[in-house]
């Protein structure tokens, strides 16, 4: 595993308790993920290097990572002190880059987009609908360190981030149906959560099925 990436453990009724809540606040895929037994994984939280394990259970509150330096930051033509925020985006891509695997797809739910918006050109070919919900997807031959860290962000709402590992993949409608979405929570072998106000993540991964 990169030394950047840092994985601490997780205690299991916690952080089954965060995950949830914010599964039940998600698309409708995040709503069928909520079926699957949690038991046959364990959680674990993703963060940069830096982050302080000892607030590795304060899920909802930032703070978890080292502050930025500041910098100069401009804006409007005009030079301003700034700092950027702290985060575990670069680390999340290199995790999943590792982890997803050819007959694999890696899916992301987008709170923040809607199905009339236009999209951004390199965003456009991963794109799927639920209706009006929107989802990304990147499959292992597609898969990019540039293009899954553009995904993340793009699909990032800030108060609510999900993405997954599936062993299916959608096909090539980009419209999917409700079947095709409920398969796709199934077979899921890796629950992304954003947490500690988007500095890291929660994540679940299965271990087992029984």
């Amino acid at each position: 595993m990169n030394t950047e990436i840092k994985m601490f453990p997780l205690k299991f009724e916690q952080a089954l308790r965060f995950v949830t809540d914010q599964l039940q606040d998600g698309h409708t895929l995040a709503r069928e993920l909520m079926n699957l037994d949690f038991n046959e994984g364990h959680f674990f939280a993703l963060l940069h290097s830096s982050a302080d394990r000892t607030k590795i259970h304060e899920f909802r509150t930032g703070g978890i990572l080292t502050v930025n330096p500041l910098e100069a930051i401009s804006f409007q033509g005009k030079v301003y002190p700034g700092r950027k925020k702290a985060q575990s985006v670069h680390q999340l891509a290199l995790y999943l880059k590792s982890m997803l695997h050819r007959g694999q797809c890696c899916f992301f739910e987008d709170m923040v987009h809607h199905k009339s918006d236009p999209l951004v050109s390199e965003i456009k070919r991963h794109i799927l609908y639920f209706n009006e919900e929107v989802y990304l997807y990147v499959t292992k031959d597609e898969f990019s360190q540039e293009i899954a860290e553009k995904i993340i962000h793009y699909s990032d709402a800030q108060w609510y981030y999900m993405n997954i590992i599936s062993e299916t993949d959608p096909g090539f409608d980009p419209n999917m149906t409700f079947a095709q979405l409920q398969d796709i929570a199934l077979k899921a072998s890796l629950i992304v959560i954003g947490a500690y106000d988007m500095e890291g993540f929660v994540v679940w991964k299965r271990l087992f099925r029984s």
